[in-house]
């Protein structure tokens, strides 16, 4: 079933599934300059990172990895040829990749990335393992909504699993409040 978000915080027998966050990017938090977003020669790079955290994440949170998949190697040099696919950059580093592209989540519609949020893989937001922790994923959505995107009228919309608490707090500072909420409700 799909709510207002919180709408059915008083039920015992609804269960969350995954949020939906969105906001105009004009609307979003100042960018930083902390990261920058380059360009990819190859996809390697992210197809690298890629592996490397949901390896990881497959370690160290299994509730979170066994509700979603990694991106395909053909959807990211996909999204590569098609220029939708980012290095995260800090200095030198290249500290995650970062893919958005024209989408919709039910009826809402604009430029989406996925936040780990889904077993069909789509668009996301990775921070290398040992990055994480330092809103680098905060700031390289906001650096995206006012230095990429083509319109800064479209929104930056995107899904979260119920148990990636990270990515939900990362939107909210970012400027994408929760809009929707797709949730479980017992039939008992």
């Amino acid at each position: 079933m799909q709510t207002r978000p919180h709408r059915l915080a008083d039920w015992t027998d609804a269960l969350l599934d995954k949020s939906t966050h969105a906001a105009r990017c004009r609307d979003m938090a100042p960018c930083d300059g902390r990261v920058t977003l380059q360009r990819l020669d190859t996809p390697e790079v992210a197809l690298g990172v890629v592996a490397e955290r949901y390896a990881q994440l497959a370690a160290t949170d299994p509730a979170l990895s066994n509700n979603m998949s990694l991106a395909a190697p053909d959807d990211l040099r996909y999204w590569h040829a098609h220029q939708q696919l980012w290095a995260i950059t800090r200095g030198a580093d290249t500290i995650g990749a970062f893919a958005v592209v024209p989408g919709a989540l039910g009826w809402i519609t604009g430029q989406e990335i996925n936040e780990q949020a889904r077993r069909q893989a789509g668009p996301g937001l990775v921070i290398s393992a040992p990055h994480t922790g330092q809103r680098y994923a905060t700031s390289t959505q906001c650096a995206w909504a006012h230095r990429w995107a083509a319109d800064t009228t479209d929104l930056l919309i995107g899904t979260i699993d119920r148990h990636n608490y990270a990515s939900r707090a990362t939107a909210l500072r970012a400027g994408r409040p929760r809009v929707l909420d797709n949730v479980f409700i017992s039939l008992d």
